[in-house]
């Protein structure tokens, strides 16, 4: 875990310094924007970056979270203001879940890229098929709903629905998912004359919730898909 949070603040720190916005450039074709589109889909996906147990009626989230994501420079070089992207890029995001009756949870979220200029803000709600025992574990079936916000280029959002599992070992709660994404992106740009396109991929997702005080949470995920994506999660749950 510490040699996670260390790489995941160098790859922050070094990434602000090196922003690139997105903006088309003429080089991009329509099977780079098919791509781009699956790949921009997987960046704004609002994730779980959470077991699969529910909070319960009085139960509450708040965190902050950093991911990194690998994405293929030859076709976001086609995308960036300056014609050449990073091997990365980061999202930083505030998330927030409230467990309702009914073993429901809902959740939002907002976030901004560190090395770009993406807002994105989400919602989600996930239900509790089992909760999960001292003996077994919880299952649950999760559904979120993410777009790109105020951007003059590109018109983006991502829906997803997984399936998750998950196990309590003492203050360690490892758990793991399956998640199948429709993604949508039109531009508007005057530098392309490209079609909008549709995407559909499908990831799986691990992570382990650490939780050192009561109440103290800390969440490490990766995900692996179209693009492979690390995220590290610090809040309070109760």
């Amino acid at each position: 875990m510490k040699k996670l949070l260390v790489l995941a603040i160098v790859i922050c720190f070094a990434a602000t310094a090196f922003a690139d916005d997105i903006k088309l450039r003429p080089g991009m074709t329509q099977s780079d924007f098919k791509t781009f589109t699956k790949e921009l889909g997987s960046v704004i996906s609002f994730d779980p970056n959470s077991p699969a147990d529910p909070l319960g009626i009085l139960g509450f989230d708040i965190a902050a979270e950093a991911s990194f994501n690998i994405i293929d420079t030859g076709i976001w070089d086609k995308a960036a203001s300056d014609g050449d992207s990073q091997e990365a890029l980061v999202m930083y995001r505030l998330h927030a879940q409230k467990g309702l009756p009914g073993k429901i949870d809902i959740g939002a979220m907002i976030g901004q890229s560190a090395n770009s200029d993406l807002t994105v803000a989400g919602v989600s709600i996930k239900y509790a098929i089992l909760e999960g025992t001292m003996a077994t574990p919880a299952l649950s079936l999760r559904a979120a709903y993410s777009q790109v916000v105020g951007h003059d280029e590109i018109d983006a959002y991502n829906a997803n629905i997984g399936l998750f599992i998950s196990k309590g070992i003492l203050i360690v709660k490892p758990y793991a998912g399956i998640v199948g994404s429709m993604s949508y992106l039109k531009e508007s740009s005057d530098a392309v004359d490209l079609d909008a396109e549709t995407a559909y991929t499908a990831k799986g997702i691990l992570g382990v919730q650490v939780t050192p005080f009561p109440f103290l949470k800390f969440n490490a995920e990766a995900g692996i898909g179209e693009i492979n994506q690390l995220s590290l999660k610090a809040g309070i749950r109760f």
